[in-house]
């Protein structure tokens, strides 16, 4: 008899529709989420159109059109950058390099000014690993306090920028070893894909015969 009952017991529950909200929030929620498009940054888009030759955007079909707004923050984002000139077109050769690169403009534009300061090699790697998930591991119970304590090795005053930079020059350094990331609480793999991402990098900045330097070192506490 029991067991009747736990089974049926099942059955209905199955059929409920839980949430963590009343009946009244719900009926106030979207029916469906409004496309990706229409919700995020448009600079990269904006800039790969530019690219492409099409100069009047606000015309442009997009499957779904984003708010003028967002095109306005997008066009207004690019000239502060240099990527567009007063009249709204693609300069050269900033814009057009900025334009290759996989990445966000700001990310792009951070690259290619890099070289000026003789440090590319260390603004390819911090943008390499912001491409990546969080390389520092969170594991629960006891191995949490060690985490921490193990993070606090690469953090420096300057911010998370530069903690990232030493996580880096130190994986490198140790060889790169699995060893090196389990002694740390750090991801191995997500280390290992944004080495492979640098290197797209630097291969990107020595085709456009930038110079690629480094400043040389750890940062320091």
């Amino acid at each position: 008899m029991s067991q009747y009952l736990t089974d049926n017991t099942t059955k209905f529950l199955k059929h409920l529709d839980f949430r963590l909200y009343t009946e009244d929030e719900y009926e106030k929620l979207e029916r469906s989420s409004p496309p990706e498009i229409q919700r995020s940054d448009l600079s990269s888009t904006v800039l790969q159109l530019k690219a492409l030759g099409i100069d009047n955007i606000v015309r442009f079909h997009f499957p779904s059109p984003p708010p003028a707004k967002n095109l306005i923050c997008a066009v207004e984002l690019l000239y502060a950058l240099g990527a567009l000139d007063g009249k709204g077109n693609l300069t050269s050769p900033l814009g057009e390099r900025m334009s290759e690169f996989p990445l966000p403009p700001t990310y792009a534009k951070m690259l290619l000014m890099s070289g000026e300061y003789g440090c590319a090699e260390e603004v390819a790697s911090i943008a390499a690993l912001l491409q990546v998930e969080s390389v520092f591991q969170t594991p629960y119970g006891q191995a949490s306090a060690r985490a921490r304590m193990m993070k606090r090795k690469f953090e420096v005053a300057e911010g998370d920028l530069l903690t990232l930079l030493n996580v880096y020059s130190a994986f490198v350094e140790s060889g790169s070893t699995k060893h090196f990331c389990n002694q740390n609480y750090l991801h191995y793999k997500r280390l290992r894909r944004a080495d492979e991402i640098r290197t797209q990098i630097l291969k990107m900045l020595r085709r456009f015969q930038l110079p690629v330097e480094s400043c040389n070192g750890m940062c320091s506490k």
